[in-house]
């Protein structure tokens, strides 16, 4: 018989193709990026990405491209990967290190995708990601505004003010004139448009009734005390030539008892009047004629807003502003039920200051609030706000943050009106003494003080 042929071979099959690929993610001390506490100080802390490649197939392998995307940043990482060739069983590792905020909110995602190529056969790819997310215990965010109350500038941010225009009052008769009281004697001043100037007996006090008149009728009559404004005209019928202010007794009943006259030439004509002389126990600071409105009395509102930034509730524990080196909490008047916030939640608290637009000064405020988290943790934030006010020569560039290095002189600083006007504080300046008092240093509290704390309504 004719030998039989020799079967063929076989024709050879090749090995699946299998790339594994996982990420682990972890701290210097080896914790897990999902087990990482959120702080509120430390914030940054280096991380350690490891990128795992292993052949879990049947047959050998060149690794071909290990792409890694974070956000926006993708990267090709085969040039890290040794070796590239991988036996079944194989792996291959590539570490990649990362800064990461522990302080504020974020989540973090890291996707790797490997493809590899095998001898023969179908090449191979595999893709995985990993996924941590940093959550702060306690986070607060305040921002301070400040809007203006009054003028042509009402409703408008404050750093638009500027500084007084007109400060002189001549030409055309006022149609109305404003002044602050400040309870000063007459002394020796030869002020322009001062005609006379006479004290009786105890003098201006803190308290005072104010009469305006022509001689004859009755401008304006009201009870004031230190730091008040008083105004009188319409605005549009010109004033009298002439005009006395009488400071008498607040306490005086029927009939009050006299501590203060003075005649003043309102007309502006000849040298006219200056706003922020002074005319005994009364400075002018305000009027309207032809140029129109000149007043150098502004009051702005300032709001501080704390926003609970978190994922737990909180509390507000303090809310502190310093303006122009006056130090205040906003929260006495407040009631405890509003300091407590949920995730998102706003407080806010709001104070009227008076600026004095002729006088060049900076006016920068900062704040400060702290909040207990309800887990234990305490957290903050803190804002900065600052305008200029500027009559005649700007001032030297300085940064916001900064106190200036001298207060103009005079210094009238802001006067401040807490919550519900239950007290006057003008900040800054020496103080006058109350009845009973020798001077204002024998006061046991910071003279910048005295007048909030011994003149309380």
């Amino acid at each position: 018989p004719s030998p039989s042929s020799p079967p063929s071979p076989a024709p050879s099959v090749p090995g699946q193709c299998l790339v594994d690929v996982t990420i682990t993610c972890t701290d210097a001390d080896g914790v897990d990026c999902n087990a990482i506490p959120p702080r509120e100080t430390d914030c940054f802390e280096e991380i350690t990405y490891m990128y795992n490649l292993e052949n879990i197939g049947d047959n050998s392998m060149d690794i071909t491209e290990v792409l890694r995307t974070r956000g926006t940043d993708t990267a090709d990482l085969i040039s890290l990967v040794d070796p590239t060739t991988l036996a079944v069983g194989e792996s291959a590792k590539v570490t990649e290190t990362e800064t990461v905020n522990f302080c504020t909110d974020g989540t973090f995602e890291t996707t790797i995708t490997a493809k590899a190529d095998p001898p023969q056969g179908v090449p191979c790819e595999d893709t995985a990601t990993y996924v941590f997310t940093v959550t702060s215990i306690c986070q607060v965010g305040l921002e301070i505004g400040c809007i203006v109350q009054d003028g042509d500038l009402a409703g408008q941010d404050c750093q638009l003010l500027e500084g007084e225009t007109f400060p002189q009052c001549t030409g055309s008769s006022p149609t109305k004139m404003c002044f602050v009281y400040t309870a000063s004697a007459c002394g020796d001043s030869d002020t322009a448009g001062l005609v006379e100037c006479r004290d009786f007996d105890m003098g201006p006090q803190f308290m005072a009734d104010i009469t305006v008149t022509n001689g004859n009728v009755i401008l304006t009559s009201e009870m004031v005390r230190m730091g008040s404004e008083f105004c009188f005209g319409n605005g549009v019928d010109a004033l009298p030539e002439t005009i006395f202010i009488n400071v008498s007794n607040a306490m005086g009943g029927v009939d009050p008892m006299p501590l203060q006259i003075t005649q003043i030439d309102s007309s502006c004509s000849g040298p006219g009047l200056t706003l922020q002389d002074s005319f005994g126990a009364s400075d002018f600071v305000g009027y309207t004629n032809d140029n129109g409105v000149s007043d150098c009395l502004v009051d702005v509102e300032y709001e501080y807003v704390v926003t609970n930034l978190g994922t737990v509730d909180l509390t507000i524990t303090a809310l502190d502003r310093t303006l122009n080196g006056d130090d205040q909490s906003l929260l006495t008047m407040t009631d405890p039920a509003m300091l407590a916030l949920g995730p998102t939640e706003t407080f806010s608290e709001k104070e009227t200051v008076r600026i004095n637009r002729c006088t060049s000064m900076q006016y920068i405020t900062s704040s400060t609030a702290v909040a207990a988290g309800d887990d234990g943790t305490e957290c903050g934030d803190t804002d900065d706000y600052a305008f200029d006010i500027v009559v005649g020569t700007p001032f030297p560039t300085t940064p916001p943050s900064s106190m200036p290095s001298s207060m103009p002189s005079p210094a009238p600083t802001p006067i401040v009106f807490p919550p519900g006007d239950s007290c006057f504080v003008q900040v800054g300046v020496d103080c006058t003494p109350p009845a009973g008092v020798e001077d204002c240093d024998s006061i046991p509290i910071p003279r910048d003080e005295c007048l909030e704390k011994v003149f309380s309504m």
